[in-house]
């Protein structure tokens, strides 16, 4: 799944001017996904091949704060198979998309909204999720 950053006012692309680090939610742990991004416009996570519904912490971390929003993905899965010789590989449907954005009154960055691009999660390189961020001046 590719998430693609935009601003919530303008909704113009924009690169990550905090740094993102992505954790994912499976039960009582996290897993580290992605540490660190810094001035990039885009990120590609797995959606889980096991559940119907995937978790994401992201935590902006800026010069003064550090803040965490909360990505709700929930989707169908679907086998699909090449060949009778190769494992199945897993597809996706997003069915829903929904944040929770940081309460702190002053964060840099947080997550405004979140619409679904493209709902299929398959081989093809396609945004799937559009992630409308906001400033703290906003």
């Amino acid at each position: 799944m590719r998430l693609h950053f935009y601003d919530a006012t303008s909704k113009a692309e924009v690169n990550l001017s905090d740094s993102l680090s992505v954790w994912g939610v499976r039960g009582d742990s996290t897993v580290l996904l992605y540490n660190r991004a810094y001035g990039v416009s885009n990120l590609k996570f797995p959606l889980n091949a096991a559940a119907d519904r995937d978790t994401l912490l992201l935590r902006f971390i800026g010069t003064d704060d550090v803040a965490t929003d909360t990505l709700f993905v929930e989707h169908s899965r679907q086998p699909h198979f090449e060949s009778l010789d190769c494992p199945a590989s897993m597809f996706h449907i997003i069915q829903k998309a929904s944040a929770r954005a940081n309460t702190l009154p002053h964060s840099s960055l947080s997550v405004d909204s979140v619409s679904i691009a493209n709902p299929k999660v398959q081989y093809q390189d396609v945004d799937n999720l559009k992630v409308y961020l906001r400033s703290a001046a906003q």
